[in-house]
């Protein structure tokens, strides 16, 4: 009989390592990008930080301009978590909502760590196209695209699915923005209610 301990991890066991890891990493990079220059830190101090090798840096960033980036992986990644997590029977528009707000919660443990990815991201612009966007991050996209497309029934357009995501994605960064504006007072979730509710006027 095989005991519980060599069971093979599932897929969403590997994830949440997987989560856990690119967490470490850009811990160790914020705390060296807030201590420092962001232009003076290096990949290998990074992984030096995160008690890691090179090799595993750049198995989860490709550059530190990733990582300071990754707030939109690691958002994306939480919203198809939890709208997977959604009844069945929920609709699109409300299954989203309720995916977005608990994406963007900030548990008090972290609330340093995001407060300081913004201020560095104010502090050193980058550029974002298409092209840095990662393979999982894309995939969790499309992922998440076919599970509004399915709960929008067997009329429904992809291209209204494509625009919810989009909507709600860029929703849960302007929510993050603005809570960093304030200094961190309350909650992303504050402001993502009241843009939800704007929304629903067009999706609801």
């Amino acid at each position: 009989m095989v005991s519980t301990e060599e069971v093979v991890p599932t897929e969403s066991l590997r994830r949440q390592r997987r989560r856990q890891v690119r967490l470490t990493i850009e811990r160790a990079a914020l705390d060296l990008f807030s201590e420092r220059s962001y232009d003076d830190v290096t990949v290998a101090e990074i992984a030096n930080a995160a008690g890691i090798s090179l090799r595993t840096f750049f198995r989860y960033f490709p550059s530190k301009d990733a990582v300071l980036l990754a707030s939109g992986a690691t958002l994306i990644d939480r919203l198809l978590l939890h709208l997977e997590e959604q009844p069945k029977g929920v609709s699109a528009f409300d299954a989203m909502s309720k995916a977005l707000l608990a994406s963007v919660v900030v548990p008090e443990e972290e609330r340093l760590t995001v407060l300081k990815r913004w201020q560095v991201l104010h502090d050193v612009p980058l550029q974002r196209t298409e092209a840095s966007a990662s393979a999982e991050e894309m995939d969790a996209e499309e992922r998440i695209i076919a599970e509004l497309t399915r709960r929008m029934g067997p009329t429904a357009d992809r291209r209204q699915a494509e625009v919810m995501m989009v909507a709600m994605h860029a929703i849960g960064r302007r929510a993050y923005a603005m809570w960093w504006t304030s200094g961190g007072q309350g909650d992303p979730t504050d402001w993502a209610a009241a843009y939800i509710d704007v929304l629903g006027t067009t999706f609801g």
